[in-house]
């Protein structure tokens, strides 16, 4: 019943991560499936923006300067526990997914994707 063309029921996404053609690309790929991408790729910014407006669904990298994706998982689940979480990152290591896992992320992606 979704189709590309019809419009998301209240989307609402963060999008964060540290590399503006990573923002580009998977802004430009949701906004194409219907959704509104809200995207930054400073770190405080995201998370000022998570004290002041809910989102369904953060998207953020898990190494970036200053704050890193697990702050900002942990601060969009204290903030809504019902907030979707995914974690990006070219970090291997499996310690990294069991950290973003046990503290409630929804997915976990590997990149390059």
């Amino acid at each position: 019943m979704n189709s590309s063309t019809e419009q998301i029921a209240d989307p609402s996404i963060l999008l964060v991560d540290d590399d503006p053609g990573i923002l580009k690309a998977i802004s430009w790929i949701l906004a194409d499936e219907g959704y509104q991408v809200a995207s930054t790729s400073d770190s405080h910014q995201a998370l000022e923006t998570l004290e002041q407006k809910g989102y369904r669904l953060l998207i953020t990298d898990l190494t970036m300067p200053f704050i890193d994706g697990i702050t900002l998982l942990r601060k969009a689940k204290d903030l809504n526990p019902g907030t979707r979480v995914i974690v990006m990152t070219a970090n291997q290591e499996p310690k990294s997914r069991a950290d973003a896992l046990a503290l409630r992320a929804d997915g976990y992606l590997l990149k390059p994707f």
